[in-house]
């Protein structure tokens, strides 16, 4: 699974709108896309607000961020059981 959002962020640290998906892979069920989701909401609501520098906080405004989140995991396999599934 693939997925992008793009954000930018004010001066003072929140953002100025929610982060917009740019970008989920494709033949993704919806619930699926939706987990993801949630997940990046959460993540980015325990960052903000960003605590930036004098210097950083009069750069960053308006400045539009991608995150491109890649879960590569082979769900259903396990690792610890091996090809026969003992």
């Amino acid at each position: 699974m693939e997925y992008t959002v793009r954000f930018a962020f004010k001066r003072n640290g929140e953002l100025i709108a929610p982060a917009q998906v740019t970008y989920t892979t494709h033949d993704v069920p919806v619930a699926v896309r939706d987990v993801y989701r949630e997940a990046v909401d959460a993540a980015l609501k325990r960052c903000i607000p960003m605590h930036f520098s004098n210097g950083m906080g009069s750069s960053i405004p308006g400045r539009p961020i991608s995150i491109r989140f890649i879960d590569d995991r082979m769900l259903g396999d396990d690792p610890d059981k091996g090809d026969s599934g003992k």
